[in-house]
């Protein structure tokens, strides 16, 4: 058996590498035609940062969250150089998420080597490092959604203290993406129920944990009413998303864009200009852009399309929910299936979604035993309470990459996964895995489809035009 210090000597190492791999990574990307010129929702959010750097933010309420390029637009960097200080601070909280998932997995598996089991997977997990580089505000989002769950799930002993940092993360997590507000409305339970299971039912847990997050909403309707004239705690985009998502045609996994727009000014969202044509189009031409109105046409236009063929929108939920499980990382903006084919860092790590849930579940069946069932559960609930979420809209990959941190947390209990040797639980462990393996690596309902990589191509070839790059460009 390994000495104390001859385990402290290979954890250095591995923790070593795996930074290695981490800044390289960060290198690859940054010398990539994506990582010079950002596309889509990332160069959106570049567009955001030079409105608000000079103050010409659009007089009406936030579309959509705007707390990450506000962050960004605090940094003394130019806008040119603004994507690569974005990847610096991307890869800087990924990092600081892998460290809170080991927090997460020691806590629940009480045991050191799983926290660092957990946090040396996703620290190399190759999705979630394929979007800490780029121009978006997921992984700042997770990291800020981690940290409230420490907060909340890790103390021995509940405070107001934990209890309102734990608020407040979980609160900017929302201004930085809205996403999380299931999460935000379910935690102030959570947080009552891990008293009552440590000892003592505090009453108080619920209103520490909540009072950060309505002031903070509350400050954001403020900074609405500023801009605009008018008190809004959230952008306004959800309503024809959630249409969008759900609509007789949709499938379930991404936004498929009706019109093409052709030079739309930097920071102007595509999917807002497209629900604007169609409400027109549907309520008359002259129709004003009201954006109470258009929300409510477009919450409508839902509940008309779902009440007049209900069983049609449960089949749609039904194949979200495989989509869920699916090992294949769906389109959002960029396809990662092709995208991975790019960087060698990426391809030839064997880490995926369907790995991460194979190994879960295999760490909940040997491991439930060992671990803290209190922690497990309400990590479990939290889990399907961002689940919900993500099935209310679509399952792409941007959209699911919370839920993996909490799959490595699960995962980590591997470690007390026993040699298979009694016939028993070989026959246990291949009557799991065989039926699950094939929900998550399965083409079912067309999960593994292919036919976004044209799109990709396109965005790949609008980059290099960017950068006057014409030999990429054809």
């Amino acid at each position: 058996m390994p000495s104390l210090g001859e385990i402290r000597r290979d954890l250095v190492i591995a923790v070593a590498l795996v930074l290695v791999y981490v800044a390289v990574w960060g290198f690859e990307y940054s010398t990539d035609l994506l990582g010079r010129s950002p596309v889509l929702d990332a160069q959106e959010n570049l567009g955001w940062v030079e409105s608000i750097r000079e103050q010409q933010l659009p007089a009406e309420p936030l579309y959509r969250a705007l707390l990450y390029p506000s962050l960004l637009s605090l940094l003394p960097f130019s806008v040119t150089s603004l994507p690569q200080v974005a990847l610096v601070f991307g890869l800087g909280c990924h990092v600081l998420s892998a460290f809170l998932v080991y927090w997460l997995a020691r806590h629940v598996w009480k045991s050191q080597p799983a926290g660092w089991g957990g946090a040396l997977v996703y620290a190399v997990y190759p999705v979630a490092l394929y979007f800490s580089v780029q121009v978006l505000d997921v992984t700042f989002a997770t990291t800020l959604f981690l940290a409230a769950l420490v907060c909340l799930l890790c103390p021995k002993k509940p405070s107001a203290a934990w209890q309102l940092l734990g608020g407040i993360c979980i609160g900017l997590a929302v201004l930085a993406r809205p996403n999380f507000l299931l999460v935000a409305l379910v935690l102030p339970i959570v947080a009552m129920i891990l008293s009552q299971a440590r000892g003592r039912l505090s009453w108080t847990a619920p209103f520490y944990v909540g009072l950060p997050i309505c002031l903070l909403l509350l400050g954001q309707g403020l900074i609405s009413q500023r801009i605009s004239g008018d008190f809004r705690i959230l952008p306004w985009q959800g309503s024809y998303n959630l249409y969008a998502a759900n609509k007789t045609g949709a499938n379930g996994r991404y936004f498929v864009q009706q019109f093409s727009f052709e030079k739309l000014p930097v920071g102007v969202n595509p999917t807002r200009k497209e629900s604007e044509v169609l409400y027109q189009q549907a309520v008359g031409e002259d129709a004003s852009l009201e954006i109470d109105a258009m929300s409510a046409h477009w919450r409508a236009a839902l509940c008309d399309d779902v009440l007049d063929n209900p069983f049609r929108w449960l089949g749609l939920m039904g194949r979200k929910v495989i989509y869920l499980f699916n090992d294949w990382e769906q389109y959002n903006n960029l396809s990662y299936a092709y995208q991975k084919e790019r960087f060698s860092l990426l391809r030839y790590n064997p880490l995926g979604w369907g790995v991460l849930v194979l190994i879960a579940c295999l760490a909940l069946v040997y491991g439930s035993g060992k671990c803290d069932c209190w922690g497990l559960a309400m990590l479990g609930l939290i889990g399907l309470t961002y689940a919900a979420g993500v099935l209310l809209f679509f399952v792409s990959a941007r959209f699911r990459l919370p839920l993996a941190p909490l799959l490595c947390v699960a995962a980590a209990g591997v470690v007390y996964l026993r040699p298979l040797i009694e016939p028993k639980r070989v026959l246990l462990t291949v009557g799991l895995l065989l039926p699950l393996g094939l929900l998550v690596y399965g083409n079912w309902f067309g999960a593994r489809d292919r036919g976004t990589f044209i799109q990709d191509q396109a965005l790949l070839a609008i980059s290099a035009s960017h950068q006057a790059d014409d030999d990429q460009a054809l």
